[in-house]
């Protein structure tokens, strides 16, 4: 994946991700206050970002350093495994924001476990072509979705009373905080950065972070519009991104134009997912290297679909196991993996430098380069290779040569005319 494409993706994946179902859920834990919350997110994500990128540099420098050992193997396995566990999570979660949005709220005379089979189809292909694909997908449809988000903050911003996050002293910080933990699931874009940062070209941190910011900017803006517009009767509204422009659009006759804006838009939620699937695939497959990647992917796949019809089928079902079981599955999980990769990523820096060091001579020099220079054999051969060092063109080294040769002719032939003489 092409630097152009992280940074689209890392845009596109952060901002799909909240603007559905977790301000719905989050208005009936914290009100009017939930956008600091997703402030203080951003925040602890940033300096998290830029942990990713020293991970990120440790790896790519010194990944040698431990490339034979059975044992960082063995680790490295299982971390993927558990990693393909976290992206699985992320999968169904943004899986569970379409089917909020088509099932409950486009098509509700539709049977959805009809419609979800062509929804794991299209994920199933996204997955099976490849985090390059879906980079050039995000290239395509970038214009398209980020283009919809905006219209629809605009059309959001004409009804929002935004005095509705008012007063500031009433906030309370200590429930704020005491939500960090179930609403983490929404936010780990650094995993991402990290597993898909190790695939790209060419990244940089600040256009990653500056990426960031434009998503945070985006986020709480639309949060704060969010209850600005329906106040205390956000927590009972389905999705934030399929009501946000629903009271902008009461004067027009033609009906909810605004639809195809949230369709759109919705474009990258699915990509997104695909994303999701396509990275478990990549770890899983790293980890069961005997099993071939393709029928992990079937068996994600499946997964996802017996995940979304037959287990989550109740939507207060849904609230409870994100956010009172894979919420805090995901939060744990996340602090030993990234503390795991950061540890081995350290020892292996340090291995990289004492197997270097050991190899060096006492001026700093590879013994291996020393042992490759070439013995000259005798005087001639070195006066003649130094000549042709110092030499601008290559007639100072013919010169010696001849020079040379004309000794040797002359000794040649003193030594004749002697031999003659006795």
């Amino acid at each position: 994946m092409s630097a152009r494409q992280f940074y689209l993706t890392v845009l596109i994946f952060s901002i799909s991700m909240r603007v559905q179902k977790m301000p719905t859920i989050m208005a009936s834990y914290l009100g009017k206050d939930s956008y600091l919350l997703v402030i203080v997110y951003y925040l602890v994500s940033f300096v998290l970002i830029c942990l990713a990128f020293f991970v990120l540099k440790c790896m790519k420098l010194y990944k040698e350093a431990s490339k034979n050992s059975n044992l960082s193997k063995f680790f490295k396995g299982l971390l993927l495994f558990f990693v393909s566990l976290y992206f699985i999570f992320l999968s169904t979660l943004l899986y569970e924001s379409i089917q909020d949005l088509f099932a409950h709220v486009l098509f509700d005379n539709i049977s959805w476990n009809l419609f979800s089979i062509l929804l794991v189809v299209a994920l199933f292909y996204m997955g099976l072509s490849g985090l390059k694909s879906i980079g050039r997908l995000m290239e395509m449809y970038f214009f398209v979705i980020i283009m919809s988000y905006f219209v629809i903050a605009i059309f959001g911003g004409m009804q929002t009373d935004f005095s509705a996050i008012l007063p500031l002293e009433t906030i309370n910080f200590a429930k704020i905080f005491n939500e960090y933990i179930p609403f983490n699931i929404w936010f780990g874009d650094f995993m991402l950065i990290l597993f898909l940062g190790n695939r790209s070209e060419g990244i940089k941190l600040k256009w990653t972070l500056l990426v960031y910011f434009i998503s945070m900017a985006f986020t709480v803006l639309v949060t704060i519009e969010f209850f600005g517009i329906y106040d205390v009767y956000a927590a009972i509204q389905s999705s934030l991104i399929s009501v946000i422009t629903e009271m902008s659009m009461l004067g027009i006759d033609v009906g909810r134009v605004d639809w195809f804006l949230i369709l759109f838009s919705e474009m990258g939620t699915i990509v997104c997912s695909g994303l999701c699937l396509c990275l478990a695939k990549e770890c899983l497959s790293e980890s069961l290297p005997k099993i071939k990647p393709n029928y992990i992917l079937f068996v994600i796949s499946v997964l996802l679909y017996l995940i979304d019809t037959q287990i989550l089928v109740d939507t207060n079902a849904k609230e409870i196991v994100f956010l009172e079981i894979l919420s805090y599955y995901a939060f744990y999980l996340k602090i030993i993996i990234f503390a795991s990769i950061l540890f081995i990523s350290i020892v292996s820096w340090f291995k990289y430098r004492k197997r270097q060091g050991s190899e060096l001579d006492l001026f700093g020099q590879s013994l291996q380069e020393k042992r490759e220079v070439p013995a000259f054999s005798d005087s001639a051969t070195m006066l003649a290779g130094s000549s042709h060092n110092e030499g601008s063109s290559g007639e100072p080294h013919k010169t010696n040569n001849l020079t040379l040769q004309k000794k040797s002719n002359s000794k040649k032939k003193k030594a004749k005319d002697k031999a003659v003489a006795k």
